[in-house]
């Protein structure tokens, strides 16, 4: 794996502090079709990168243990993984590779080149 640039390793701090503040959380409200029942929907959400990645690494199929998330990725383990790139520049970690992928390809679409100019006319 390739080493850090200083614009790489921001753009990895700012999608783990976009994790740390996307913790999914869900409200009650009444359901409107069964009377004295409540349906829970969901307010904040994961970050759409952290969706994909969890879709990208399924968890094998145990027949019948419906309870069992999709996923084996685990939101504590992503976290360690940033602060490990974050501090050594490299990871061992099957999940470090996404991330620095997704990172770079979020660098670039931050890049000059695609960014449209900014008009500050009113």
């Amino acid at each position: 794996m390739q080493h850090l640039t200083p614009e790489l390793a921001d753009t990895i701090e700012e999608m783990m502090w976009e994790l740390m503040d996307n913790k999914p959380q869900t409200d009650k409200i009444r359901s409107p079709t069964h009377e004295g029942s409540f349906n829970r929907v969901p307010t904040v959400t994961n970050p759409e990168w952290y969706q994909k990645m969890c879709a990208a690494f399924p968890r094998p199929d145990r027949g019948g243990q419906k309870k069992k998330p999709r996923t084996v990725v685990k939101r504590r383990h992503i976290l360690e993984v940033f602060r490990v790139l974050l501090k050594n520049g490299k990871s061992k970690s099957k999940y470090a590779g996404y991330i620095t992928d997704e990172a770079q390809r979020r660098l670039e679409s931050y890049s000059p080149e695609t960014a449209e100019p900014w008009d500050n006319q009113f």
